[in-house]
């Protein structure tokens, strides 16, 4: 996934000021069919100075949710800008344990 191609966002989240992160809450699905919609609202937290992404409500990720996430942290490390995991990993750890990206994403803490 190219995060770094800038689209304008549909984002339902509001912007943050300077000193309030912008939190986003990803869907029940993380999946090949609805990734391009999470990337347009990921897209718009790239630009904040930190960025919070809340995995409480997914329930079901395959590749191309974790690789869309990997992308973005890669994103967020190379801009030297701060990237938060928030609420319980489940499913998003189990799908990047098992394809070997688990170290990538660091989901227990800051990346």
């Amino acid at each position: 996934a190219d995060v770094m191609a800038r689209k304008k966002p549909r984002g339902d989240e509001s912007p943050a000021s300077p000193s309030t992160p912008a939190v986003i809450t990803l869907p029940d699905a993380l999946t090949i069919h609805g990734v391009r919609d999470v990337k347009a609202r990921l897209l718009q937290g790239l630009e904040q100075a930190e960025l919070v992404i809340d995995l409480q409500s997914v329930r079901e990720v395959d590749t191309a949710g974790v690789q869309l996430l990997v992308a973005v942290r890669r994103a967020r490390l190379g801009a030297g800008a701060a990237l938060r995991w928030q609420g319980e990993p489940g499913v998003v750890s189990l799908a990047a344990r098992a394809l070997g990206l688990a170290d990538e994403l660091a989901l227990a803490g800051e990346a």
